[in-house]
């Protein structure tokens, strides 16, 4: 008998623009720093995520960007309301280049923050698309099985 307490699913998005996301405008002259309240849902299948703000910051460990170098970056911290099941979510953006990310991380609280790295203060407006997300499914399950009884 095997029995599970959880699960910890991971459901990937194609890296294209079918991908779920959204637009953030920084606007023409955003400052490390800058706190910017947001208030957006981005929804997919059975799941929403509500965006409830985004930190321009500078940080201290460099991201590798896709195209595999590391660069000296701000990061445009975004923060999503928690909600039960949902454990980390990964972002990406096309541009501006290059746009690296790093893992989203829980507060423990009320929201968790996925970490965009860039090697500018973003001047223009973005799409921000989900790459990855992770659930956990409460269980509890069970599965019985037993030997199989061999052929002659």
């Amino acid at each position: 008998t095997l029995r599970l307490d959880s699960l910890d699913l991971v459901t990937g998005f194609p890296r294209d623009v079918s991908a779920p996301g959204f637009s953030f405008d920084p606007g023409l002259n955003a400052h490390v720093y800058q706190v910017w309240k947001l208030n957006e849902t981005v929804s997919f299948g059975d799941l929403s995520l509500r965006l409830t703000g985004a930190t321009l910051s500078v940080e201290n460990e460099p991201v590798t960007v896709p195209a595999g170098r590391d660069v000296s970056h701000y990061g445009l911290r975004f923060s999503f309301a928690a909600q039960e099941g949902l454990s980390q979510v990964q972002l990406r953006c096309d541009t501006p280049s290059p746009c690296g990310g790093v893992m989203s991380f829980s507060n423990g609280q009320a929201i968790f923050t996925n970490i965009l790295g860039l090697a500018e203060i973003p001047k223009q407006p973005m799409v921000i698309r989900v790459e990855d997300v992770w659930t956990t499914a409460k269980g509890p399950w069970e599965v019985h099985w037993g030997a199989m009884a061999l052929q002659k």
